[in-house]
């Protein structure tokens, strides 16, 4: 049914709208054949070899085709590789056309032409113009609609801007840049007075602005809040964000990945800045089990080398510190003094060991001698002399 299908747009009403930049077409499928045919397409797979999908995806029909399968063109009835599609509440819907033809084209909701506008912006008008016009673009790449404002966003692509039109009749309203935004914007999303948008790589500048996303305010312009994740985009290509603004949706084109982010709704429409949150990463089912292991792997590779690097650090500083010792002379001089004062301690031990032994059992005879306070008066308190002190024994000697 399909051969290269580039804009995905779900209406309010639930029908779903498709462009193909291979075929050069539109397609609109029907909310009630959607739902109808739900179990079939979840069955429904492609061939990898063919690109051909089986024949359950085949009854489900478009209600409405434009443009010619496989020719490109710039007429009322072709396209040349259209981007997106986005639908008025009133059944209108826009056209961006696309790669080739940089313009923009309103129908009904019956599939009939009302207006166009826009033209290609090339290479000699960027020569000799410091800026292009605001119906010039280059590459037609996204659509946003505000229909309550009346109003109608496109991501001029290669000219890094965001274009507002009125939606009734294709008139010019402002134009949104901005330098941390970078020279390419691939998609534009609009909620709550509020736009988001995504940019993408450059790779002929020599300092390209980081890829990720933005929340501008519609009035002021200026930056509210911006998204990415952990490690960085590489080729993000289209955006998709909730009616209360709750919830971003990224696709990236060479990863093969959707990016849901979260962030708080604050009830208040002159709020000027926008909570940060972490975000969630889809990853197709069959590249999931693959990069789970592969992120398991990583990690016990990572944690290894960690202790083992911990280890060789801890050794090296304890060989460090011994070899200083020893050159010093600490190291000796420590156990000398250690072994010193073990074998005093040792010494100490045993004397004070045997004196208890030997005093052990005379302290009780001591105190059983010892004598009555009462009896003090009986005692002889003159000082003893020896017959060698008495003065008549050594003159007695002397003589």
């Amino acid at each position: 049914m399909f051969y290269l299908p580039h804009g995905l747009t779900i209406d309010q009403s639930g029908n779903y709208w498709i462009t193909d930049v291979a075929m050069h077409q539109v397609f609109k499928f029907d909310a009630q054949d959607v739902k109808r045919h739900m179990e079939e397409l979840k069955s429904a797979h492609v061939n990898p070899e063919t690109s051909v999908t089986n024949n359950h995806a085949n009854m489900l029909k478009p209600s409405i085709i434009l443009g010619e399968a496989f020719v490109p063109g710039n007429t009322a009835s072709t396209f040349c590789k259209p981007t997106d599609v986005a639908v008025h509440t009133n059944g209108d819907f826009f056209v961006s056309d696309g790669y080739c033809n940089s313009r923009i084209i309103k129908y009904n909701k019956k599939g009939e032409l009302i207006l166009q506008w826009g033209r290609l912006w090339n290479s000699r008008e960027f020569v000799y113009s410091q800026s292009p016009p605001p119906y010039a673009f280059l590459v037609a790449h996204a659509l946003a609609l505000a229909s309550e404002l009346n109003y109608l966003y496109l991501a001029d692509r290669e000219n890094g801007r965001i274009l507002c039109f009125f939606a009734n009749n294709g008139t010019f309203h402002k134009e949104y840049r901005h330098p941390a935004i970078g020279t390419k914007i691939y998609s534009v999303a609009y909620a709550r007075k509020k736009l988001y948008l995504i940019n993408g790589p450059n790779l002929f500048i020599s300092n390209p602005a980081p890829v990720r996303g933005f929340v501008l305010d519609i009035y002021s312009g200026k930056i509210l809040s911006m998204f990415e994740p952990k490690k960085n985009m590489d080729n993000p290509h289209n955006l998709h964000v909730t009616e209360d603004g709750s919830e971003i949706y990224v696709v990236e084109l060479n990863n093969k990945k959707v990016y849901r982010f979260l962030q708080g709704v604050n009830s208040s429409n002159n709020s000027q800045s926008a909570k940060r949150h972490q975000h969630q990463i889809l990853i197709h089912p069959d590249t999931e089990d693959a990069d789970t292991e592969k992120t398991n792997i990583t990690k016990l590779i990572l944690g290894l080398g960690s202790a083992a690097i911990s280890f060789i650090t801890i050794c090296i500083a304890i060989a460090a510190i011994v070899a200083r010792c020893q050159k010093r002379g600490y190291l000796r001089y420590l156990t000398a003094r250690k072994r010193m004062n073990w074998e005093a301690e040792r010494r100490e031990n045993f004397k004070l060991t045997s004196l208890l032994e030997n005093r052990r059992g005379r302290s009780f005879k001591f105190l059983e001698k010892r004598p009555n306070p009462r009896d003090f008066s009986k005692l002889n308190t003159e000082p003893e002399t020896s017959e060698d002190e008495r003065p008549e024994n050594s003159l007695a000697r002397v003589i």
